[in-house]
C-alpha cells in the first residue's frame, strides 16, 4: 500500500481493527486524469461509481483490500475518508 496516496483520516480508520460492520469504507478517490475505458472498468469492478462522469473526484465504497489495490494505480492521485456535507 502506498501511503502516500492516502489521507491522515483514512490512514487511521485503516490503523484500526476490523470489525464485521465496517468491511467496507466509503472514499473519494482523486485521479491525475478522466479515466480510460479499462480504468473506469477496473474501478467500477473495486466498488467505484460514477467512474463515466470524466470528473476528477470519484466516489466508492471499498474494501480494505481494495483500498491498497487503488494506491498502487498509477492514474491515482489520493484517496480520502468521505466526509459527509453539511449546509453551511
Amino acid at each position: 500500500m502506498q501511503f502516500t496516496k492516502i489521507d491522515a483520516g483514512l490512514a487511521n480508520t485503516l490503523s484500526e481493527p476490523a470489525s464485521s460492520h465496517d468491511d467496507e469504507i466509503h472514499v473519494s478517490v482523486r485521479v491525475l486524469r478522466p479515466l480510460t475505458h479499462v480504468e473506469q472498468r477496473e474501478f467500477h469492478l473495486l466498488g467505484g461509481v460514477g467512474v463515466d462522469s470524466g470528473l476528477p473526484v470519484l466516489s466508492a465504497k471499498l474494501s480494505r483490500d481494495a483500498i491498497d489495490q487503488l494506491t498502487e494505480k498509477p492514474w491515482v492521485r489520493l484517496l480520502s475518508l468521505s466526509r459527509k456535507l453539511e449546509p453551511s
